[in-house]
């Protein structure tokens, strides 16, 4: 093979001649005949030279051999809880939700004898109106990618309705019903300030109140109101320090008990999402603070007429859901801080 080189032959031109002579010259030999004869079991082929023996390994190979595992796109975490599983919820049609609201009235029921005259009433009401509004928005994105990009389109109708839902989480207690914003549970709600003349003024001993107290003065404030509070919003965080919280003993101090795997506070539920602010907790009564009426639901969908998408190859994604949260007693709800609780119902030092 050297001289075949030497005379200018390719190094695999020279190795095919070599190799295919070898098989020539054994092919003549007698050994040969006798193996095609039956008279011998095997034959050598002389000189052909290979390459020694060497251990095989993926980095000796070239290019990739071997399939690696191709997971799915891996999506953002979704919340466990949405405030508005803590609602109630119905169906509308139109574009508002509207009724007659009482905002006054005169004279009031009496015991009466036999023979005297009734007192008259009356009420003075007043049409309220929650218009629907739209939570949306949209990606655009290469025709290729939607093509060649494996899993893009569920990863889509997955995000897009999450993070509406998200925004909705904020609207739903903080929106302040300025159109396009929803009316949320913060508005017109109670606060530290509706405290003030009622027996839970300064009603624990200074350094002594804790987050169960404050959870507890905003229960009775509701019951005083003749509400039947069910259930109460905080964030993760609060809820850590109030199960963990101790007295100088060591003692536990907040007696949550679990039931079906969710804390309870005085028979009522706790749920904690991150879209409550750290420090600020929701007590209400569901059935009468108000009620999410939907519109439209969450919707996803694929628009390859818009703008400028035929001349780019592009598609539009949109997601968007239209609602009214329709407030029917504002004040069914308790909205402050626990910083601004514990300086209400705790007494100066």
């Amino acid at each position: 093979m050297n001289e075949l080189k030497g005379n200018g032959m390719e190094d695999k031109d020279a190795v095919a001649k070599t190799t295919q002579e070898a098989l020539m010259n054994a092919m003549d030999s007698d050994g040969f005949r006798s193996f095609v004869k039956g008279e011998s079991s095997r034959f050598n082929i002389e000189d052909l030279k290979v390459k020694a023996v060497a251990d095989m390994t993926i980095g000796g190979q070239t290019g990739q051999i071997v399939d690696n595992a191709y997971l799915p796109i891996l999506p953002e975490v979704e919340r466990k809880f949405r405030v508005r599983n803590a609602l109630r919820q119905g169906s509308m049609s139109g574009d508002a939700v509207q009724f007659p609201d009482v905002t006054g009235g005169e004279g009031v029921p009496t015991a009466v004898s036999e023979g005297s005259a009734k007192p008259q009433m009356d009420k003075d009401f007043s049409l309220v109106t929650y218009n629907a509004q739209t939570i949306a928005g949209y990606m655009r994105l290469s025709n290729q990618m939607l093509s060649d990009f494996q899993g893009i389109t569920s990863y889509l109708a997955y995000e897009l309705p999450r993070q509406i839902y998200n925004v909705e989480d904020t609207q739903l207690l903080t929106g302040d019903g300025s159109a396009p914003n929803l009316y949320g549970l913060s508005s017109g709600a109670l606060t530290d300030a509706d405290f003030s003349g009622t027996s839970f003024v300064n009603a624990i001993a200074n350094g002594l109140s804790t987050k169960y107290d404050c959870i507890l003065a905003a229960i009775g404030l509701l019951k005083s109101r003749d509400y039947a509070p069910d259930a109460i919003m905080m964030n993760p965080t609060d809820l850590v320090q109030l199960a963990y919280a101790r007295d100088t003993q060591g003692q536990y101090t907040a007696p949550v008990i679990f039931v079906d795997n969710t804390p309870t506070i005085y028979g009522l539920p706790i749920q904690e999402s991150s879209a409550v602010a750290s420090d600020t907790f929701y007590v209400m009564d569901s059935q009468n603070v108000g009620q999410l009426f939907q519109r439209e639901g969450v919707s996803v969908r694929f628009f390859e007429q818009d703008g400028n998408n035929v001349t780019t190859n592009e598609t539009t994604v949109r997601g968007e859901m239209r609602e009214a949260f329709a407030k029917f007693h504002s004040d069914a709800c308790f909205v402050d801080t626990f910083t601004n609780v514990t300086t209400v119902i705790e007494a100066s030092a």
